[in-house]
């Protein structure tokens, strides 16, 4: 793309962004279907149709008004339909500029909620995510109040099929179940973190998909698996669900989508927002594990903790380095030779 040309593109994705904000989406694709191709289809409403409302609907289980779904589905076009599409199918103006791209309600699958797999997300899940926000991601923080984002959240229920996702009469959402954390002091928790690291690499073979944070000799004393080719850098994988290569972090190198940081000079991982993932995944990219032993899981998140904690640290850049020694890899690629140092 020429400078000028991407120049205009971005002074075209403002001026739709601010349409959006002030509540016009028809200001928002006429400015985009300028552009032409493929993004002037998602322009002029080339997506789902947006659901009809013409009475009272049970969704998750509750009956929601008609009239509560009408002020939702009014606010969802000033708020999401910009990235998500009038009908939801993650297909709206600003979708071909975003990567990765806005989640398609329809499938009622949400990756960061801490639903357990196969169960619908709990509105407080869905509320925690939408005003938190993805990092990384064009899904921004959006704080709003409740009497906006209750009718929101009820309107993007509408998207599920007939009998499916959150019309399915035999399905509610369901709450995340965080038992207490058992490694309270100091002391307790470098033993979860000794605990974990095993755990991470050789019971819940994380680093089947993630980096190994362990050289070739610790995994061989567990009985662990190794990948055979670039076992310090992520697996990049295709979901069709969610029409995307997905890339699982690097947690010396990598946000965490979804996980709170502290805000304060030096990373903080939360405890809680792991544990919610790791025990119960990410349907389907990431199994979750809360069918394990929780003191099991809550070692590992101690030790993830441990990991994402040093992102852009000297003490991460140092343990990158071993781990690159350890393994000869030079950072990734084929593996070309070991050092006979296992690593932590």
């Amino acid at each position: 793309m020429s400078g000028r040309r991407g120049a205009a593109v971005g002074a075209t994705v403002l001026v739709a962004s601010a349409a959006v904000l002030a509540g016009s989406l028809a200001v928002a694709r006429v400015a985009l279907g300028r552009l032409g191709g493929g993004v002037a289809a998602h322009a002029e409403g080339g997506g789902a149709p947006a659901p009809e409302i013409s009475s009272d609907q049970v969704l998750g289980g509750e009956r929601v008004p008609a009239a509560r779904l009408e002020r939702g589905g009014a606010l969802y076009d000033r708020y999401c339909a910009i990235c998500h599409g009038e009908g939801g199918d993650g297909m709206g103006p600003s979708a071909p500029f975003l990567w990765p791209p806005p989640r398609d309600f329809r499938a009622a699958q949400f990756k960061f909620t801490g639903a357990p797999e196969g169960e619908l997300p709990h509105d407080d899940e869905l509320a925690r995510v939408v005003r938190r926000g993805l990092a990384g991601t064009g899904m921004q923080p959006w704080d709003l109040p409740d009497q906006e984002l209750g009718p929101i959240l009820d309107y993007i229920k509408t998207f599920s099929p007939p009998e499916r996702g959150f019309r399915d009469p035999y399905r509610k959402p369901a709450r995340a179940e965080i038992p207490p954390d058992p490694y309270r002091d100091q002391a307790a928790r470098q033993r979860a973190r000794d605990e974990g690291e095993r755990l991470y690499h050789a019971v819940f073979q994380c680093n089947s998909c993630h980096p190994s944070y362990v050289g070739p000799e610790a995994l061989a004393g567990w009985g662990a698996a190794e990948r055979p080719v670039a076992p310090l850098d992520p697996v990049p994988k295709w979901s069709a669900t969610y029409r995307s290569v997905l890339l699982p972090p690097d947690f010396l190198r990598h946000e965490l989508r979804s996980i709170a940081t502290g805000g304060g000079a030096r990373l903080d991982h939360d405890l809680v927002d792991l544990y919610r993932l790791v025990a119960n995944g990410m349907n389907g990219p990431m199994p979750g594990y809360g069918h394990l032993d929780p003191a099991q899981v809550w070692a590992v998140v101690h030790y993830t903790k441990w990991l994402a904690d040093q992102r852009g640290s000297e003490e991460g850049r140092a343990l990158r380095r071993r781990l690159e020694d350890a393994w000869g890899a030079g950072g990734g690629g084929a593996l070309r030779g070991r050092s006979p140092a296992g690593t932590r």
